[in-house]
């Protein structure tokens, strides 16, 4: 089967003063297309700058991150910029979402990025947000919405257009335990709809939701 994540050797270093700090030391990954992951730690473990090489939001000190065939660190910045808009969505446990934007604006952000055809990314917008149970609030704007609802939104966006990722980071933190369960469910249906949903948590009740799962400690993978 296809892997639509492969790690290799993946280490981050970062310097504080004449400080040397290692984030992630030596992991190797991978993570068959279709197939869900929870990369699970605690606090500081290194789990959320895991995410973010994965994701292409930074870059590493050594190793090799490919998405769907394609080493993503030996990209260009705006050939990154293009890839991961494209093929990877995201979601965080504060929503990185527009207030001034109703829901369905900041559902189509993305697609509008990618400079897709307007009615269609309008016409998709409204079936996530259907598919989230939003569509009656379509309209309503971001600063008007629950904790919950504002989650749901983030995932629809993370959706629009079609990545065969989903990289979530601590996607229920902010959230009460119905909103979180709720929450966890959507990521089971998407899962079942094909995308592979990597979540970061550091609750192993969580964890043990997933097929697979990554632990992460002072920066090392154990078993």
């Amino acid at each position: 089967m296809k892997n639509v994540i492969e790690v290799q050797n993946l280490t981050k270093e970062y310097q504080n003063g004449g400080e040397q700090t290692v984030a992630l030391d030596n992991i190797n990954f991978k993570l068959s297309k279709g197939q869900s992951c929870a990369v699970v730690g605690t606090s500081g473990s290194g789990k959320t700058t895991f995410l973010q090489l994965v994701g292409g939001l930074d870059f590493p000190t050594s190793g090799k991150i490919i998405i769907n065939g394609e080493c993503i660190n030996e990209m260009s910045d705006k050939e990154l910029s293009y890839f991961r808009n494209d093929s990877i969505g995201f979601v965080f446990q504060f929503f990185n979402l527009q207030d001034y934007l109703t829901a369905k604006e900041n559902v189509m952000l993305p697609a509008l990025i990618a400079k897709k055809k307007y009615s269609e990314i309008e016409q998709k917008a409204e079936s996530l947000l259907q598919k989230v149970g939003l569509l009656k609030e379509k309209n309503r704007p971001i600063s008007q919405m629950s904790g919950g609802q504002m989650q749901r939104v983030a995932i629809a966006r993370s959706l629009i257009n079609d990545p065969e990722i989903i990289l979530a980071d601590e996607p229920t933190g902010a959230l009460d335990e119905e909103n979180a369960e709720n929450i966890l469910n959507l990521f089971e249906q998407i899962g079942k709809d094909g995308v592979s949903v990597v979540i970061i948590t550091h609750d192993n009740k969580i964890a043990k939701k997933f097929e697979n799962i990554l632990k992460i400690n002072k920066g090392k993978a154990v078993k």
